[in-house]
Order: C-alpha cells, then sequence, then structure tokens
C-alpha cells in the first residue's frame, strides 16, 4: 500500500514529506508502512502498551488500533489531502506527518498529538485524561529495557498516580484540551510530552530512534514508592531518569 502511494509522490513531494527526518530514519518510516501492509496485527503488536494485567479499559487494551486510526487524523490536521486512510490502510504520508508530529515538534504540538489520540475533538473528559497519564505511563516502562517489567504490566502500579494527577489538572482548568494541557504540563509534568515523543521515536524508528527521556531504575526495590509514583517523580528532571541508587527502600 505505501509502496504504491510513495510512488504517485512526486520527487519534491517526497522530499518535503522527508523533512525532518534523515534517509536511514525515512527508510524505517517506509518499512513500518509496509509492514502495516502486509500483516496490520504486527503494526498493532508493535504500538500496543502490554501485555497488561488488571486493565479493563478498552482504549489501553487496544491502543495499537486507536493509534493506527489516529495517525490519519494527526496526517489530516497538516494536511486536508492526506485526511482518512484509503481502504482503512495507512500510507507513507499518514505515517511520516504523524511521526514528524509526535516525535520532530515543538512540546505544544507533540502534547496536541497527544490529545488526539483520545479525542478527535481535542476535548478530553476526565475519564480521557486519566487514560492518557495511565498511556503515558505505561509507554515510560518501555524507554528503558533494564527497568521494564517482565510479563504484563500491572496497570494497579499506576491507576492512583494517574488518577491523582487527573484530579490536580482539573483544579487548574475545568476545560481539557491540548491548549490548557500544554500550559499545566511545564509546572506540574514537565516532561510528559518527552515521554511520548520518545516512546513514539522507539516504535517508529527502532534502532535509529533518538529519545530524551528513559525510566528510572532502581538498585533496589522499593516498598514505600509504587511504580506509578516513581515514574510520576521522574517525569519532573532528566536528573530523575536512568538509574536511581540510593534511595530509601523501606519505612525501617
Amino acid at each position: 500500500m505505501g509502496n504504491s502511494h510513495s510512488s504517485k509522490l512526486s520527487a519534491r513531494e517526497l522530499e518535503d514529506l522527508k523533512g525532518p527526518f534523515s534517509d536511514e530514519e525515512f527508510e524505517s518510516l517506509q518499512a513500518l508502512v509496509a509492514e502495516a501492509h502486509a500483516n496490520k496485527a504486527v503494526f498493532l503488536d508493535r504500538f500496543s502498551l502490554g501485555p497488561l494485567h488488571g486493565s479493563s479499559d478498552d482504549v489501553l487494551n487496544a491502543f495499537g488500533e486507536v493509534l493506527y486510526s489516529s495517525f490519519g487524523r494527526l496526517a489530516a490536521d497538516e494536511s486536508a489531502e492526506s485526511a482518512s486512510p484509503d481502504n482503512d490502510q495507512l500510507s507513507i504520508v499518514h505515517v511520516a506527518k504523524a511521526a514528524a508530529m509526535c516525535i520532530r515538534s515543538p512540546s505544544t504540538s507533540t502534547l496536541r498529538a497527544l490529545v488526539s489520540i483520545f479525542s478527535p475533538s481535542l476535548e478530553l473528559s476526565p475519564t480521557q485524561l486519566h487514560q492518557l497519564f495511565m498511556a503515558c505511563f505505561l509507554m515510560a516502562e518501555d524507554t528503558n529495557p533494564s527497568s521494564r517489567p517482565t510479563g504484563s504490566k500491572d496497570v494497579h502500579e499506576y491507576t492512583p498516580v494517574a488518577a491523582a494527577m487527573a484530579d490536580a489538572f482539573q483544579l487548574h482548568s475545568s476545560h481539557i484540551t491540548p491548549s490548557t494541557l500544554a500550559a499545566w504540563a511545564p509546572t506540574h509534568a514537565p516532561l510528559l510530552h518527552t515521554v511520548f515523543a520518545s516512546w513514539m521515536s522507539f516504535k517508529c524508528l527502532g534502532p535509529r530512534s533518538k529519545v530524551s527521556y528513559v525510566a528510572p531504575r532502581l538498585s533496589h526495590p522499593s516498598d514505600i514508592m509504587t511504580r506509578g509514583e516513581e515514574l510520576a517523580l521522574s517525569l519532573q528532571s532528566v536528573q530523575l531518569q536512568q538509574n536511581w541508587d540510593r534511595l530509601y527502600t523501606s519505612t525501617e
């Protein structure tokens, strides 16, 4: 599909589409399109958040499908010509434009792309905001292979802090939109957009990805902090990423 769509583009159009990506990175995006055409299930698995334990949330459980649909919308935000995927298939136009918005754009555009995944109208309900924070915690876990949970991720580790963040946001604004999220995030979760951009870069570009966020790895398991609380702290500063070596790990 993507190859046939690419063949319809002029050299100038392809060069414009390549935009912020290197030759090697653009090849990765083209390979992603080819993968989606050959076996959509493989694409959906690549962009899943799971496997998840204890989750009854349809959006989180089927995040690959949700993201697949949103790629067309993200591209449409950039150009009416790339609106919906033909025959429910993504093209290089959809993937490259969506990837550029998620990976190579200012924080406000990245947050707008993140919000649009959960609501095409770009206005979230409190439930959708909670889903957004949950998704970001689950994405964060994928950024550090040495700290990534083996087997399934237990959503109960992240649910309370995601709920607390959603409640805190609603003290800031009763309207949940990209602009209000962008105004709230620098004070409360300045690296929120970085988690999303890093995860998308890893998923879209694979070994060629350049990530700016790596989830913390504790030298010893903590019995005074949940994993969600650890990740929430790591959203505050780059100094709170990677290895945590001297954290008090018990109440004794």
